[in-house]
């Protein structure tokens, strides 16, 4: 394996992946290891929500095929906000690509959650 050159120094053990800004293929894979995961459910109402994806380790979430951002299990940040023009009543699909460690659940909670916070040290 050959490094990656950033800047003028050359970095060994570098791993590259393409990741797909559009929504996957909905191929469903066996949670603990990578791949994309779909859940559908019923919302009579829809309101603003924040989703965790306890298990997941790095990945990228998508609403309703609007992607709601990135997140990694190193935080701080532990939950993505899901605004509520975003939620439909009826059906809703959230789709789940880890390109490390699929959870085995998605949790919609009413209140966000960004982890400890942490103390800027610097100039």
């Amino acid at each position: 394996m050959r490094g990656v050159t950033i800047g003028r120094r050359l970095v060994h053990g570098w791993r590259h992946r393409i990741v797909p800004q559009e929504r996957p293929d909905t191929t469903v894979r066996t949670p603990g290891r990578d791949g994309v995961a779909v859940a559908h459910f019923d919302i009579a109402e829809p309101l603003d929500a924040w989703l965790a994806f306890p298990g997941g380790k790095k990945g990228m979430v998508w609403l309703n095929g609007f992607l709601l951002g990135r997140y990694w299990e190193i935080g701080p940040q532990e939950t993505l906000y899901a605004p509520a023009p975003l939620w439909q009543a009826g059906d809703n699909e959230i789709v789940v690509f880890d390109v490390e460690r699929l959870g085995d659940t998605v949790e919609i909670r009413e209140r966000p959650s960004f982890g400890d916070a942490e103390e800027f040290v610097g100039s």
